[in-house]
């Protein structure tokens, strides 16, 4: 993901490498740990949950729009968000 700003790339890198994937391309593996960092760390995911006491699927819905606009963006170099 050449757009994806250096501080979250090394997060997300840590994150796919302490990590044991069975039956998962390496490209899997980080596109599940790249959404999985945006959703908690870039979206109000946790304040939808948390705060409002909504159930997973309902937050997971509010803030994938977001998601998918900043993962688009980090696939593109240069064009990156957040």
């Amino acid at each position: 993901m050449p757009g994806c700003p250096r501080t979250h790339r090394d997060k997300i890198v840590r994150r796919v490498s302490s990590r044991t994937w069975q039956d998962c391309t390496i490209g899997n593996a980080v596109g599940i740990c790249s959404h999985n960092y945006i959703r908690h760390r870039l979206t109000d995911y946790e304040t939808w949950l948390y705060r409002h006491k909504l159930e997973r699927d309902e937050a997971r819905l509010i803030v994938k729009e977001e998601l998918d606009e900043i993962f688009q963006s980090w696939q593109k170099p240069g064009l990156n968000k957040r």
